[in-house]
């Protein structure tokens, strides 16, 4: 009874996934690209990787000013570099604000600023580099509170279902920051 009450709800919270853009925040707030690797069962979408036994990469775009998650990509591969992820998923990047920060993974990613690099392809250690660092931590606490869920630890979906419900909890998620904004 509870899986089927469980696989009606699942697509319907998937849909509720778009977060409420304000007209002005894609100009004022700083987007930011980052991609994490969640353990999955699925063998056909999940690959062998370096931390998990099998797991699928996940791509999230992120605004900064309020931590709510813009984008999220299909889950890929887990054994896929990050950029590979994203050029497989153009929809990603499909309306940029003026910035989007990443790390160094995806450096040769048009629209995307990234640590600059000197001499012999090293990241130059200067004030623009620990601002960079500082404004990329805000998808790393998102990504660490997308993992808090009991769901994410372990997927034990197949298929599409994999996407469905990290669309839920993501729907989740920004509704409870939604909340917690309007709340304060």
């Amino acid at each position: 009874m509870i899986v089927r009450i469980h696989r009606h709800l699942l697509p319907v919270l998937a849909s509720l996934r778009q977060p409420r853009l304000h007209p002005d925040h894609g100009r004022r707030c700083t987007w930011i690209l980052d991609g994490t690797l969640i353990p999955a069962h699925d063998q056909h979408r999940a690959a062998i990787s370096k931390n998990y036994r099998r797991s699928i990469n996940l791509q999230v775009v992120t605004r900064r000013c309020d931590r709510t998650i813009i984008a999220a990509g299909a889950a890929r591969p887990g054994n896929r570099n990050d950029i590979i992820a994203v050029r497989a998923q153009p929809e990603l990047l499909a309306t940029p604000p003026r910035q989007i920060l990443a790390d160094g993974a995806y450096q040769s990613l048009p629209g995307v600023t990234t640590p600059a690099r000197g001499a012999g392809a090293k990241i130059i250690r200067d004030h623009t580099r620990q601002l960079h660092r500082r404004h990329r931590a805000t998808v790393e606490h998102v990504l660490a509170r997308l993992k808090d869920w009991q769901i994410m630890h372990q997927i034990r979906r197949r298929g599409t279902t994999i996407d469905h419900a990290i669309s839920a909890v993501i729907a989740i998620y920004n509704h409870r920051i939604e909340h917690l904004r309007l709340n304060s």
